[in-house]
């Protein structure tokens, strides 16, 4: 579905975008966010230390993050937000690019939600044990 096709928010139209996604963000990061906040993405997208992916109109989008370690990089999706009925699988194979064109071994994210398995078969799955202190 090419309405589906994510494509890259430019660093300097970030601005222009914003009104479209930060009430998204906001709540977001009531439910589901784990201490950041809309400001926070903001300065990791306008300083270029995130990347923003979004469908035509905005209805979709991903807040994207390289990841680098001594023993290679991941492609890490901080967050992801579709207003359509489609599911998470729908980005899978376009994610998977986006990390090989940016030389990362894999796509990670987080979820406190366990359907992405059943969205996206070939997902491996490692839980992350922790505790609030």
């Amino acid at each position: 579905n090419s309405g589906m096709q994510l494509e890259l928010i430019p660093t300097d139209f970030v601005r222009a975008v914003w009104p479209d996604i930060s009430e998204r963000l906001s709540i977001l990061s009531r439910e589901y966010g784990d201490g950041w906040l809309p400001e926070d993405v903001y300065v990791e997208l306008v300083t270029g230390a995130a990347y923003l992916w979004a469908t035509a109109g905005m209805q979709g989008f991903v807040v994207l993050v390289v990841l680098t370690a001594p023993w290679g990089k991941d492609l890490h999706v901080w967050i992801a937000d579709n207003e359509t009925r489609q599911n998470a699988g729908v980005y899978w194979e376009q994610l998977k690019q986006i990390a090989r064109d940016n030389n990362c071994q894999t796509v990670v994210f987080e979820s406190e939600r366990s359907g992405f398995a059943r969205a996206i078969p070939s997902l491996n799955v490692r839980y992350r044990y922790f505790e609030r202190v």
